[in-house]
């Protein structure tokens, strides 16, 4: 029974990490149109 949890939590986990880096993806051609609101020094900080 653990390892089903555990495998179904682990599934659960990449479909939400996907969906979130789908989401950054559609999002990213967004915050380099709007680069005014970031400072290089800050949108280098969030990069790393």
């Amino acid at each position: 029974v653990c390892n089903g949890i555990r495998k179904h939590f682990n599934y659960s986990l990449n479909e939400n990490y996907n969906s979130f880096c789908d989401f950054i993806e559609f999002k990213h051609d967004n915050i380099i149109m709007n680069t005014s609101q970031f400072t290089q020094s800050s949108w280098a900080r969030h990069v790393s």
